[in-house]
């Protein structure tokens, strides 16, 4: 398991921090972060790669409709 700090998944999400701090809390399906330190976060690459791969497959499946 890889974990990813917040300013690499941002990167990886193409969103501000702050988005990805408010998806964590509001989008249904976003990976839970991962305490790994008393002041610090991460997340499991392999869960943000799910997460990303679930949006791609639901927007195929709208765009189809």
């Amino acid at each position: 398991m890889r974990i990813l700090r917040p300013r690499q998944v941002a990167e990886m999400l193409g969103v501000s921090r702050a988005t990805l701090w408010r998806w964590s809390k509001t989008v249904s399906g976003f990976p839970v972060p991962y305490q790994v330190g008393p002041n610090a976060v991460g997340w499991d690459e392999q869960e943000i790669d799910e997460f990303l791969t679930s949006r791609r497959v639901d927007r195929a499946a709208n765009d189809a409709a």
